[in-house]
């Protein structure tokens, strides 16, 4: 709007100056304005004003639009995503402890367990004496009038030793005394391996024993009573 105002005062500066010209010095012939000569009818006519593409000027900020929006949803997805906690590694589960088995109250339906039987563990002298396959050693541990009252006698001594005297045979071996005594029998475990190892056996018995003493094995094994009570 400049551009266009200053020509056209430009162009009635021109024309008043000739208009005064002509007042002053007359001319033979005065020239319509419409006719003026080229170079200033040229400088006199109206530059149009360029138009804008609007359009254009539309799509842009459309599309600043659009990048705004995406910055902001961008900074609201990542400070969501800060704010929400790490995920944590569950802990390895803990080894339960097996469960008591029920017992039984009727009969199962499925195949029953076999269970180890123990084996019965034999007696073993808690004083270190053991018998000995080949020994000729034994102890005496009582007189009796019968073998049968012997046998009788070698069970009451297992039941007073049960770690003990397990392991020995007994044997009978008769003894002949003189006079009105007549004959006893003998009762002798072992065998044992040495007199040493009788020794060891008679202080074991001490306790328990009414009487212990080393003696060479000899007699016959001991048979059990016919009618053990």
């Amino acid at each position: 709007m400049r551009l266009i105002g200053s020509r056209t005062v430009c162009c009635g500066f021109l024309a008043a100056v000739m208009l005064g010209g002509c007042a002053t010095n007359p001319m033979p012939e005065i020239l319509p304005v419409t006719e003026m000569p080229g170079p200033v009818a040229a400088q006199c006519q109206t530059v149009p004003t360029p138009q804008q593409d609007t359009s254009k000027d539309a799509e842009i900020i459309s599309l600043r639009s659009e990048v705004s929006g995406l910055r902001a949803e961008l900074e609201a997805v990542r400070r969501v995503k800060s704010e929400q906690p790490q995920d944590s590694v569950p802990a390895p589960p803990s080894e339960a402890a097996p469960k008591p088995a029920a017992a039984s109250t009727g009969a199962s339906t499925g195949p029953k367990s076999i269970l180890p039987v123990k084996p019965v563990q034999t007696a073993v002298p808690d004083n270190g004496v053991k018998p000995a396959v080949d020994g000729k050693f034994g102890v005496h541990l009582a007189s009796y009038r019968s073998p049968e009252m012997a046998a009788e006698g070698w069970r009451t001594l297992v039941k007073k030793f049960p770690t003990v005297l397990p392991l020995f045979t007994p044997q009978v071996a008769a003894l002949v005394m003189g006079g009105k005594d007549g004959k006893y029998y003998r009762l002798i475990a072992g065998p044992l391996a040495s007199r040493e190892d009788a020794q060891k056996l008679c202080k074991k018995l001490a306790d328990g024993a009414d009487f212990c003493a080393p003696t060479e094995l000899s007699g016959e094994p001991l048979l059990a009573p016919k009618n053990p009570a």
